[in-house]
């Protein structure tokens, strides 16, 4: 019953923060078509489809990925971090938060480190391609 609790508030937690994301991408989505608009009428050349080069696309939709699992493990560490203060001295709580909290800290340094080499990969697609 506790897990269902957990995973149930995860997902709530995780809904209120993708509203931000989902918001921002058609309020932006809505300012790049009226930018591209303005730039026709004056004569410079725009995309269209305000979407960009594959290689920027698949850039984006990566790192939006990678910053939603990335909320994901800091949720984790959070979490870990409440089980090892409310422990009250129960060792087996104790080892599975330490054991939570240690794997949490891997997977941000490795969501990190991916949206690192993210980040450098389309810049330089982007910046061989001209894009």
């Amino acid at each position: 019953m506790e897990k269902k609790k957990i995973l149930l508030t995860t997902f709530i937690i995780l809904g209120i923060i993708a509203i931000p994301y989902i918001a921002y991408g058609s309020v932006l989505e809505s300012v790049r078509n009226g930018l591209n608009q303005v730039a026709g009428n004056v004569g410079f050349s725009t995309n269209a489809s305000g979407g960009g080069d594959i290689a920027i696309i698949v850039g984006r939709i990566i790192k939006v990925i990678l910053g939603l699992v990335g909320i994901v493990f800091m949720i984790l560490t959070i979490y870990g971090g409440w089980l090892y203060m409310t422990a009250a001295g129960n060792e087996q709580r104790v080892e599975q938060a330490k054991s939570l909290l240690r794997d949490s800290v891997i997977g941000l340094i490795i969501i990190i480190a991916a949206y690192a080499i993210t980040t450098f990969v389309v810049f330089a697609v982007t910046g061989a391609t001209g894009a």
